[in-house]
């Protein structure tokens, strides 16, 4: 069965092939990593300044570029945040805490990409995507159990 993918544009669907050819591993790190980044024009614009496929190195300064915008930002974390399993490490204890601000579900999700957020979060996680959910149906009281799975 072929996994669908729900993508912002016909350029993110580009994208999200182009750059997964071109990586060397394609395991769901990477995927949800390059899923991420091709979300929005900018992150898709400035993606060889953001991550190096040779180093397989993220450049987490690229968090204060200029070109940078509130939803790019929220790209570039939640991306970030999948690849590492967490928040980059900072120095000092004030700015961990700022950062880490930016990282709670509210600051990432409340934005126009939160429906493709989920989308990358299937492809990092799909061992937990296709499992049985039970929930009751309040309006005839019952209770029902349905087959929960990302397409494939």
């Amino acid at each position: 069965m072929k996994t669908v993918i729900l993508f912002s544009s016909i350029e993110h669907a580009r994208f999200f092939h182009k750059m997964l050819n071109v990586c060397y591993c394609k395991d769901t790190c990477h995927q949800a990593l390059l899923y991420s980044l091709g979300i929005c024009k900018e992150t898709r614009d400035h993606f060889r300044e953001i991550y190096d496929f040779k180093t397989d190195f993220i450049n987490l300064k690229c968090l204060r570029d200029g070109w940078q915008t509130s939803e790019s930002s929220r790209v570039v974390r939640l991306a970030f945040n999948l690849y590492f399993c967490g928040v980059p490490s900072i120095d000092d204890v004030k700015s961990v805490l700022e950062e880490a601000e930016l990282y709670t579900p509210d600051a990432l999700f409340a934005c126009v990409y939160a429906p493709y957020f989920w989308q990358a979060i299937k492809l990092r996680y799909p061992e937990y995507c296709d499992k049985e959910v039970s929930w009751w149906d309040t309006k005839n009281f019952l209770f029902v159990q349905k087959r929960a799975r990302l397409k494939q």
